[in-house]
This record gives C-alpha cells, structure tokens and sequence, in this order.
C-alpha cells in the first residue's frame, strides 16, 4: 500500500513539474509572440506614415508642375541670354545669341552712321540705328510663332501616333522615335531630339522636362506633366493620349475660330499703324522740304511714335486672348 503511494506521489509530482515546465514555455511562447506583433505592427505604422509623407510629397510636386504648366512659365527665372537661346530654338535656328547680339549691334551702327552722314542728323541716325537693329529680332519672333503654329498643329496626329505605337506593345521612348520618323518637323525634330536624349542615357523626366522648356506651348507642358504623373501613379496612358490628341486639336480648332473672328480686328489695327507712315510718303513726295521740317522737332516723333507703341499694344491686347 506505501510502495501505490509512492508511486501515485512520484507519478503526480512528475505530472505537475512537466505541467509546470510546459505553462512556463508556453507563457514564453505567448510572450515572444505577443512582442513579435507589436513589432509587426509598429513596421507597418512607419511604413504607412512613410507612404503618407511620399504621397504629399509627391502631390506637392504634381501640385507644382500642374501649377506650372497652367501658368505656361517655368518655376525658375531665366537670364536674357537663356531667353534669347529659348527664342532662337523655337524658331528653328541653330545660331548662339552672341552672334544675333553682334550682327543686330553691328548693322544697326554701320546703317545709323550711314543715315546721320547723308541726313547730318544725329536724331535721324539714332532712329535708323533702332529701326534696323530692332529687324533681326522681330524677323526671328515671326518665325519663332510660325514655327510653333505649326507644331501645335501636328500634335495631335504625333499623340495619336504615339497612342497606336504604345498600344502595340512598345514603350514611349520608342513611341517617341517613330514620332520623329513618321512625321514632319518641326515635331520630327523636337521629339526626335527628346528621344536621342533619353537613349544617351539622360533622365526620361528630365528629357521631357527639357521638351516643355525648349518648346513653351501649353499643349506640351500638359503632355509632360500627363506623362510624368502616370509613370508615378500608373493608369493608361494610351487612352490619356488619345484624350489628350481631342482636346489639343479641338483647341486648334477653337483658336482657328477666334483668329477668323478678329481678323477684321487686326487688319484695322494694321491699317492704324501703318497709316501715317504711308500719309508722311506721300506728303514728301508732293512737298519733300515741308515734309523735311519734321525732322526739325524730333520730339514729336518721339510722341507720335510712343503713342503708336500704347495703341498698338492696346488693339493686339483687344485681338490677342488666351483660352
């Protein structure tokens, strides 16, 4: 009867250490677990609050862009060369502004000089001198708006193009070259540039940035900013295109409307503005020494002039809106 005591004794003091052993384990078990989760969860909080801050920084950033491309300008301030170098790209010439800087100063000099000798007249020269150094700008701004005409009116067949190509598998660097070997310049050379940019190795953002500098249209800076915003946050970006190719061709076709409808506007104001020059020739055709004598008081010329400039300005201010 004491040996079953024993051994019930022995039997359940065993039980209870082995009880005892596992309830420790266990409880350590719990505890180890119980710590990993708290650490499971404080990852994904930092996680969440770093995804937080990435998506406002990333908004501020389209918030930006968006803003800029609204405004038309670009957020940093440029140097009258850097504009000269922007005026002298879209309008399709290869020259550095020194060079257009020099041959305006020199050939307004020799053409100035020439007219004070033969008139003897330093208030005639200075303004021939003004007048001929003033025509290589405005004859590079005639082409500059010329050239842009026409490659706002090739983007939508260019975005349209891209579209297809991008839908048949290819990337838009690649949608990009066939842009520039399929269609005509001036977009043949601005995207074929932008391309050759990007296979060198530059910065696909920082190309397309540079597209939308170089060009200035409003029509561009959307494309890029459109661009830039779905390789950030994915989406279609064929059917982005292909919205994008409806809108800039129905504003084509809006801005070919309102040019219609101010046509007669602008003829009047051409008509103003070359009036009196046309009545001074033939008023020194029929009496030249009358005429002569208002050279006498060049202060009214500079007058009449500076009158013409205001109401020049006010009719193309009238003529000229943006939509």
């Amino acid at each position: 009867m004491v040996e079953v005591l024993i051994l019930v004794c022995t039997f359940v003091a065993g039980f209870l250490l082995i009880f005892g052993v596992n309830l420790v384990i266990s409880d350590s078990r719990r505890s180890d677990q119980l710590e990993r989760r708290i650490e499971m969860l404080n990852e994904v909080r930092v996680q969440q609050r770093n995804r937080v801050k990435e998506s406002v920084v990333q908004n501020a950033k389209l918030a930006e862009m968006a803003a800029e491309a609204a405004k038309g300008t670009t957020a940093e301030r440029r140097s009258i060369k850097e504009q000269l170098q922007a005026m002298l790209w879209q309008a399709g010439m290869r020259i550095r502004p020194e060079k257009l800087l020099m041959f305006a100063g020199l050939s307004g000099t020799v053409v100035g000089l020439l007219a004070g000798v033969i008139s003897r007249k330093p208030f005639v020269a200075v303004i021939s001198a003004a007048i001929v150094m003033a025509v290589p700008f405005l004859v590079i701004q005639h082409k500059r708006k010329k050239r842009l005409d026409s490659l706002l009116a090739q983007l939508p067949d260019g975005f349209e193009l891209m579209s297809r190509v991008m839908r048949a598998g290819q990337s838009i660097s690649q949608s990009m070259q066939s842009v520039a070997l399929e269609c005509a310049d001036p977009i043949a050379e601005e995207f074929g540039y932008c391309y050759e940019q990007q296979n060198l190795g530059l910065n696909p953002e920082f190309a397309l940035r540079d597209l939308s500098s170089r060009t200035g249209l409003l029509e561009i800076k959307v494309f890029v900013l459109a661009v830039i915003i779905n390789r950030q946050t994915g989406g279609s970006l064929t059917e982005l295109l292909e919205k994008l190719s409806k809108v800039v061709r129905d504003r084509y076709r809006m801005r070919g409307k309102v040019r219609a409808l101010t046509a007669e506007g602008r003829m009047q104001g051409m008509v103003l503005m070359l009036l009196p020059f046309g009545v001074y020739v033939i008023l020194l055709l029929a009496n030249r020494p009358y005429a002569l004598k208002l050279f006498d008081h060049p202060g009214i010329i500079l007058g009449t002039l500076g009158w013409m400039g205001v109401g020049g300005l006010w009719i193309r201010k009238m003529i000229n809106f943006e939509f």
